[in-house]
């Protein structure tokens, strides 16, 4: 396959897919191989993927590039350098410059590829060309992270109400126990050197990355929660709940830093935008909107909704460096907006059931992408909103990634299937 200059071939990169019911993740290396949209006789599972990422580029000395943003000197003094978490705390508090701090306000699954046939006769195998695999899960999987810095260290998080700490290429592992319902999302900080996960429970607990131990449990969420996010320089975690609310933590201290309120219905969504200084949230079904925040007081700065935009609970958003926000919603709608003036830019219709998935390209500037249940993966083109290509799959896609460095997409269905499209001409290149 195309690769960038001076880089190891896409063929070492190393990909994980997440199925949803066989309790196991997968580990995949040396490219996908195979061709074509089909891929049924190559796939690692016949049971749904629930999520998948794409590793950063790899050199050719197997080390992995980081993508840095060049901040200007203002961005510099608002967020402070990495490893310099008190300037991000300080700034996202209000803390004034002579330092003073503000006054507060108060069923077993052995992951062996085998799977057990419908009408109860011999299990059949299940070609399984992972590197590696791990079945410790006795539930649903349903979320994995890499340790951005410890880049052999994998986190996941399933319906058995625990979390693991995996060592790729390796035997080791650490259960990470203490949720009372699933573990529905998790990731790591910018450091690496801290985990958060979040339960539908409605607890964030947060672990030490290198020895598993539990740090802190941070408390607030009536409700489960279903997505959580670090900020981009700081020990600070956000996180959205069904009971319409989000939440703002200083995760060195467990201390409450923000809970944002507003939302009528549960925040499906949400984000730090790029630099740190804004969240964005989408309120899921009863609500349909988008909110800008300001961490700092809490206030809402904007709220998107309306006629020009969704008319159904938002599922999904991805929002990029130039204020712009792309969102999909449960009826299928997909819109661009500008989170700066609050501004619908456009809408993209195609979809006929859920979008459950959208991102930006990073290597296209001009080309966003939506999956949806209905099987499709529409690539549009934002200088017109119409679509460039639609790939179709035979069942919903629920996960998609893009590479970082090349116009590729990986998409995650529930035929179990992992894909890799060409965003310029919507052929899938490889499936497993």
């Amino acid at each position: 396959l195309p690769h960038p200059p001076d880089r190891a071939c896409f063929s070492s990169r190393t990909c994980v897919y997440v199925c949803s019911d066989l309790g196991s993740f997968r580990l995949q290396r040396k490219g996908f191989g195979g061709s074509g949209g089909g891929g049924g006789g190559s796939s690692w599972h016949t049971e749904p993927c629930l999520n998948l990422f794409v590793l950063p580029a790899m050199n050719a000395d197997g080390t992995h590039d980081r993508q840095t943003e060049h901040s200007s000197d203002e961005d510099e003094q608002f967020l402070g350098e990495m490893g310099e978490g008190d300037k991000v705390l300080d700034d996202l508090e209000g803390v004034p410059e002579d330092g003073q701090q503000p006054m507060s306000s108060d069923d077993e699954g052995d992951g062996d590829g085998e799977e057990a046939a419908a009408d109860g006769s011999e299990p059949r195998q299940v070609p399984d060309d992972a590197v590696q695999s791990s079945g410790r899960h006795s539930e649903s999987v349903f979320a994995v992270a890499w340790n951005p810095v410890a880049e052999s260290t994998v986190a996941s998080g399933g319906g058995d109400d625990k979390a693991f700490l995996f060592q790729a290429g390796g035997d080791a592992f650490q259960e990470l126990a203490g949720h009372t319902d699933s573990v529905a999302c998790l990731g790591f900080s910018a450091d690496g050197s801290k985990l958060a996960t979040g339960g539908l429970d409605g607890r964030v607990k947060v672990w030490d990355a290198a020895t598993g131990a539990l740090l802190h449990t941070l408390e607030g969420p009536d409700e489960g929660v279903t997505w959580l996010q670090w900020h981009p320089r700081g020990g600070v975690l956000l996180a959205g709940s069904e009971d319409f609310t989000t939440w703002m933590w200083n995760a060195d201290t467990a201390a409450c830093m923000q809970v944002f309120t507003g939302h009528s219905g549960a925040v499906t969504c949400g984000a730090f935008t790029p630099d740190g200084r804004t969240v964005i949230t989408g309120g899921g079904a009863g609500d349909a909107t988008l909110r800008v925040w300001n961490p700092r007081t809490g206030e809402c700065t904007a709220t998107i909704s309306g006629h020009a935009f969704h008319q159904a609970g938002l599922t999904c958003l991805a929002v990029n460096g130039a204020s712009t926000v792309i969102s999909g919603a449960e009826n299928g709608s997909v819109r661009l907006c500008n989170i700066d003036t609050g501004k619908v830019l456009g809408g993209m219709a195609g979809h006929e059931d859920s979008v459950e998935a959208v991102a930006f390209s990073p290597t296209m500037a001009t080309l966003v992408a939506s999956a949806a249940l209905d099987g499709k993966l529409t690539v549009w083109d934002t200088a017109t909103f119409d679509a460039r290509n639609t790939c179709a799959h035979p069942q919903g896609i629920v996960a998609i990634a893009c590479h970082p460095s090349a116009p590729f997409i990986f998409t995650g269905g529930l035929d179990g299937v992992l894909r890799q499209w060409d965003l310029r001409t919507g052929q899938c290149t490889a499936s497993r």
